[in-house]
């Protein structure tokens, strides 16, 4: 997560948009969101959360059942604060799959 100003000015907007970074926590480690993303609040941050719990959800389809509980998926801000922690096993209730 280093590297990333803290709220960089958006050029097209003229406005301040916070950064977020989506991590992934499982048992073989940890995947760093190393860029972030901006994104206007915490609900916009949410939903892009749960797309991430999506993707993986879709990746890793073929892992164990019991696999699949260990992934979390951790919002933070550039404080390097963790807003939110999200089990996948969570998120497969929340996704609506098409």
């Amino acid at each position: 997560m280093m590297g990333a100003a803290a709220n960089p000015l958006n050029e097209a907007e003229g406005v301040t948009m916070p950064r977020y970074y989506i991590d992934v926590r499982s048992t073989f480690g940890l995947d760093e969101d190393m860029d972030g993303i901006e994104l206007p609040d915490l609900n916009a941050a949410h939903a892009e959360a749960l797309e991430v719990g999506r993707k993986l959800r879709e990746r890793w389809a073929e892992m164990p059942h019991d696999a699949r509980h260990d992934i979390v998926v951790e919002l933070v801000d550039d404080g390097f604060r963790t807003l939110l922690t999200l089990p996948l096993s969570e998120l497969e209730d929340r996704l609506v799959l098409h």
